[in-house]
Formats: C-alpha cells, sequence, structure tokens
C-alpha cells in the first residue's frame, strides 16, 4: 500500500469542505448520541472520588470498577468542572471525534466511511472511552505510517511520541494494545538497530505512565487488574470452545446489522496483504488487526453488538481511505458509501425516534444497546421533564435512595448505582465492581444462559448482612476466611501490617480465585 503521509493524500479541496465534513459528522454523531449503563458504572466512582469519598464504587470499600483508567482520569477532569454527567460525556466524546479527524486530516471518502458504521458511532458517544480510543489511533498510526528521519535526535523523539501513544491507549484500554503490539515491535527493532541502547531512554520515558498506574493500582486497590477482568476473564468456568463460538456468534451478528464495519475492515486487510510490494508499516498494521480479532472471538466478543470491532473498523478505514485516494478513485467510493446509505435499514443516518422498533433484546447474548436504551438516555430523546437517564432501573434507584436499607442487590448497575448516591452498599450479583463474588465461581444458571460479561455469582450464605452491617458474618468458613483477606487489602488502611502479604496471596499465589463449592443463599 502506498506510504505516503496521510497529509499528502487528497483529502478535503477546500476549507469549506472541510468545514462541511466536520458539520455532517457532527450532526450524524449529536443524531446518535446517547450514553449507556456502563458508563456510569465508572461515573459513580468519579462522583464518589469529587465528594472526597476516594475513587470508589461502594465508599467503604476500596475497589477499581473501571477498566479505562485514562478516560476516567479525563472524565474526572471535565465533570470536575460542570459537575454534571450526561452532557459533559458527550460534548467531550464529539471533542476528542472532531480531533480524530483533524489529527488524521482525512477527506470525504474517511468521514463517510465513518459515519456509515452503526459500530462505530454507536461508541462515539456511549460514555465508554471509545473516542479517545479513536484518537489515539489516529495519532499513533499516522506517525508511524509515515516514514519518520533514520539517525538523528528527532528519530528518538519519534520513537518516545509512538510508544507514549501506545501506553496511552493502554491505559484507555488494557486490551487495545493487541492493535500496536505488531507496530510496537517494529519500532523498537529498528530503534535498536538505528540507536542501540540511545533507544532506551524514549522507550522507557513513553512507557513510564503505564508503570506509574499499575504502582498506584496495586497499592491503592491492592490489585493489579481491574475488578472486571476477575470477573470477566480470570478463568471465570467458561470453556473456551463455548466462548470461541460466541465469538464467531458476535461477528455474524455484525454481519447481520452492520454490514459496512466488517466489510471495510476486511477489505483493508486484502489491501494490505495482497499488494505488491508489501511496505512493513501497513503489514504491521494488518496484523494488529488480525491480532485484536483472534482475542475478539476467544474471549467470545461482547454483549454490546459492535462495540469491540469499531477500533479495528477505524484502522481499517483509515487504510482504505489512503488506498481510495492513491488511486484517486474517491468518486467511485463517494458513490458507493452514498448508495449504501440509502439501502441499508440501520445506518447511522436513519436514526429517528423510532429506531427502538428495531428489536432491542438480545440474539445469542448480543443486544442492540442503543437501542435498548434510547428512550431514556439518549439526546434525541431528551426532554426537561424527564431528565437523563430515566428509565425502569434509575426510578428503582429513586425508591431505593429513600428506603431504609444500608445495602440492596442488582444486576444492572450503572444507572441505579448512579441515581441511588454514595449512601447504599450495592451488591453486584456480577462481580464487576464487588471484590469477593468477582473471584467466586460462576452460578450454574449463569452458565447455562450468559451474556458475555454478564456471569451472575450466588450470594454466600451471609454475605448480605456482612456488606449492610460491615461486620463479616458470612457462614462458609472457606469463603469467610478468604473474605477476611479482601476485607484487609480492600478496607484497612493501606499500609497496615499484613496487607502486602495479602496482596501477594491474592495476586501471584493460590487465592487468586476462590474455586470450592460453598454454602449460599
Amino acid at each position: 500500500m502506498n506510504a505516503t503521509p496521510p497529509s499528502r493524500a487528497p483529502a478535503a479541496s477546500s476549507g469549506t469542505v472541510r468545514w462541511f465534513l466536520l458539520l455532517l459528522f457532527t450532526f450524524i454523531f449529536l443524531l446518535n448520541a446517547w450514553v449507556c449503563d456502563d458508563a456510569y458504572i465508572t461515573f459513580r466512582s468519579i462522583d464518589n472520588f469529587l465528594h472526597g469519598y476516594g475513587l470508589r464504587w461502594n465508599v467503604v470499600e476500596r475497589v477499581q470498577s473501571f477498566t479505562h483508567p485514562l478516560w476516567m482520569m479525563l472524565m474526572t477532569l471535565a465533570a470536575g468542572l460542570t459537575r454534571e454527567f450526561f452532557f459533559t460525556t458527550i460534548g467531550l466524546s464529539l471533542l476528542l471525534c472532531l480531533a480524530m479527524l483533524l489529527a488524521w486530516r482525512g477527506g470525504a471518502v474517511l468521514v463517510l466511511l465513518l459515519v456509515s458504521s452503526k459500530a462505530f458511532m454507536d461508541y462515539s458517544s456511549s460514555g465508554l472511552e471509545n473516542p479517545l480510543s479513536y484518537l489515539l489511533l489516529a495519532l499513533f498510526f499516522r506517525e508511524f505510517l509515515r516514514d519518520g528521519p533514520a539517525k538523528d535526535n528527532r528519530d528518538r523523539r519519534r520513537i518516545g511520541r509512538l510508544v507514549l501513544f501506545a501506553t496511552l491507549a493502554y491505559l484507555n484500554r488494557p486490551d487495545t494494545i493487541l492493535l500496536y503490539i505488531p507496530a510496537l515491535l517494529l519500532v523498537l527493532a529498528r530503534a535498536l538497530r538505528r540507536h542501540r541502547a540511545r533507544a532506551a531512554v524514549p522507550v522507557l520515558l513513553g512507557g513510564l505512565p503505564a508503570v506509574a498506574w499499575h504502582v498506584f493500582s496495586v497499592v491503592y486497590y491492592g490489585f493489579f487488574f481491574p475488578n472486571t477482568y476477575y470477573a470477566k476473564l480470570a478463568g471465570a468456568g467458561v470453556s473456551g470452545s463455548v466462548l470461541r463460538r460466541q465469538g464467531w456468534a458476535y461477528l455474524a451478528n455484525s454481519l447481520n446489522f452492520d454490514f459496512i464495519t466488517l466489510f471495510v475492515t476486511a477489505l483493508a486487510l486484502v489491501l494490505v496483504f495482497a499488494r505488491r510490494p508489501r511496505k512493513a508499516p501497513t503489514v504491521c498494521a494488518g496484523l494488529g488487526v488480525l491480532l485484536y480479532f483472534v482475542y475478539v472471538i476467544r474471549i467470545g466478543g461482547d454483549f454490546m453488538s459492535g462495540r469491540f470491532l469499531a477500533l479495528p473498523f477505524l484502522l481499517g478505514a483509515f487504510l482504505v481511505a489512503r488506498e481510495v485516494a492513491s488511486r484517486r478513485l474517491g468518486w467511485v467510493a463517494f458513490t458507493l458509501l452514498a448508495l449504501y446509505n440509502v439501502i441499508a435499514p440501520r445506518v447511522p443516518i436513519k436514526t429517528s425516534r423510532d429506531y427502538t422498533r428495531w428489536d432491542p433484546d438480545a440474539h445469542n447474548g448480543i443486544s442492540d444497546e442503543r437501542a435498548y436504551y434510547q428512550d431514556g438516555a439518549s439526546l434525541l430523546f431528551y426532554s426537561p421533564a424527564r431528565p437523563p437517564p430515566d428509565n425502569a432501573y434509575t426510578r428503582l434507584a429513586l425508591q431505593a435512595r429513600g428506603a431504609p436499607d444500608k445495602a440492596f442487590v442488582s444486576e444492572t448497575i450503572g444507572f441505579a448505582g448512579y441515581i441511588v448516591g454514595p449512601g447504599k452498599y450495592i451488591i453486584d450479583k456480577l462481580g464487576l465492581t464487588d471484590p469477593l463474588l468477582a473471584r467466586l465461581p460462576i452460578s450454574k444458571g449463569s452458565l447455562a444462559n450468559f451474556q458475555i460479561g454478564h456471569f451472575g455469582r450466588r450470594l454466600p450464605l451471609g454475605y448480605f448482612e456482612s456488606c449492610a452491617e460491615g461486620i463479616n458474618r458470612i457462614e462458609d468458613p472457606g469463603v469467610r476466611e478468604y473474605y477476611d483477606g479482601l476485607l484487609l487489602i480492600t478496607r484497612a488502611p493501606l499500609f497496615t501490617p499484613g496487607r502486602w502479604k495479602a496482596i501477594a496471596e491474592y495476586n501471584l499465589g493460590s487465592k487468586r480465585r476462590y474455586k470450592q463449592a460453598y454454602l449460599a443463599d
């Protein structure tokens, strides 16, 4: 493929056209803007932090309930200024998406590719980390695909920037590093060949943010990974064959409801590997996409339709748009994309208030989350009389907030957790925010009928009382002892004697998971 930097490819022919493209993207973004339940899991932790309780889900314990530290930090800064989350996250997401378009300097074909993808536009807002991931991907690959200087200080600075962009992408969502690994290996190999030991300085400096975060995570939370890792992936109990079958179903779901996303990604791979002569940087970009797809299939995809396909699609769209520009096929691509948007029923530009006519319910455990929550958590349905989020979960949370109970059990915890406030202890049966349940075996009923990332656990006898009273009242001796260790890690002062020994045992030893049967409600 052409190694010409994006800035030299034919893009917008004038400033007027560029502004029109940005306005078109903004219009379709706002038409599809929404905030999902999962986003409010992070927002509750941020809200607790802003009110002086610390970066916690339940204020009595230190648990990392989010998988995107960098996005959390950015949202904390933004919400600290606005003291509001719904409009803040939508506005911030739009700014990041526009910054991505300006950073890549793409033209009409790229913009039309992006606004045609349901997966990309659905998660351009949503309150999740995707918009920041989009920007970091553009910054990294714009630099990486450009031929840089060979043997001078500018080259070492370039190496440092590339490592820093990849590190920030990792901090924004750890599994996205798979898209960068082949490119990083090429960068490091060339750096060693050109600069030998002098390459270590920019590489180490670029990687420092990740080191700093993990040191903080172990000291403050007591664990190297977020709690969601233990709840979803760390030996959760689902067989590999079942996960792989679900992963293929995830791709099939995308082909059925959002054909262009996988088509453009596949087209980019064909262009990368079929073109002669092959260019090492573009091959590395293609290998990153393949590596990420292997990961998505192995973990079973996600319960949110299209979510894990948006980022590889974006990289594919970058590559396809470059190829179209180099071959001067802009009008052909424009015509085909316009035709697709006319024919396809669920393209983002056709979003309207009756969007929920499309069945939002789960198929093979995969659901259209935007359709499911649009009525009470989207910009299109906004009403001052019903400030978002407003749905059955938030109304139940409002009732619970005024109830005398100190704890309550839930499986849909984002909206509810944020609305109910810091005064209630929320027991998450899926374990996403619960340090004990995340490490207990999945219930048999959940294994028989599950959504990816939603693996229910049975509450040990006495656990509800333990959470409500702040005293370990679990009846099963083994679980009671195991919970004592977690209480030491998550609730005791940071440098309490014995805490660091417990941290080592629960991170590296036999206590990483509790695998025994136990007395349950």
